[in-house]
């Protein structure tokens, strides 16, 4: 039994017209535009999506972080009020300034034995002045 090849003559509902492959071609065609387009807005919807969800998050997020930071602070500021308590006072400020004589007994003994010189000094005077300069500006808040 022999099986010869048909030729295009003898099936031709085997064979595909012109027609039929242009048609097939728009509906590949017009098939792939749509998985395009629908692809195309899926991502934009899900990138608008985030960005408001991100947006009314982070809204939301300082909104009630600033109230709460404004409730503690005025419930701070009215409770140092009623007490009559308005800072650390002098005495929180002679505490802070002996910080410094520790730094100013090194420098000294430093400059004693020669290891610096009056730089040093001249330094440590800069920083223990800037520190009472610093609690001067911080003395004034709260204060009648």
């Amino acid at each position: 039994m022999s099986t010869q090849p048909q030729s295009p003559e003898r099936d031709h509902d085997s064979l595909v017209t012109a027609p039929d492959a242009a048609t097939a071609h728009q509906q590949a065609h017009d098939h792939a535009y749509d998985h395009a387009h629908d692809h195309a807005h899926d991502q934009a919807h899900d990138q608008a999506h985030d960005q408001a969800y991100d947006q009314a998050y982070d809204q939301a997020y300082d909104q009630a972080y600033d109230q709460a930071y404004d409730q503690a602070h005025n419930q701070a500021h009215d409770q140092a009020h009623d007490s009559g308590h308005h800072g650390p006072g002098h005495r929180g400020h002679l505490l802070m300034m002996l910080m410094c004589v520790p730094m100013l007994l090194v420098v000294g003994a430093l400059v004693t034995t020669g290891q610096a010189g009056g730089g040093a000094v001249l330094g440590a005077l800069l920083c223990v002045g800037m520190m009472a300069a610093m609690m001067g500006m911080h003395g004034g808040h709260g204060r009648r």
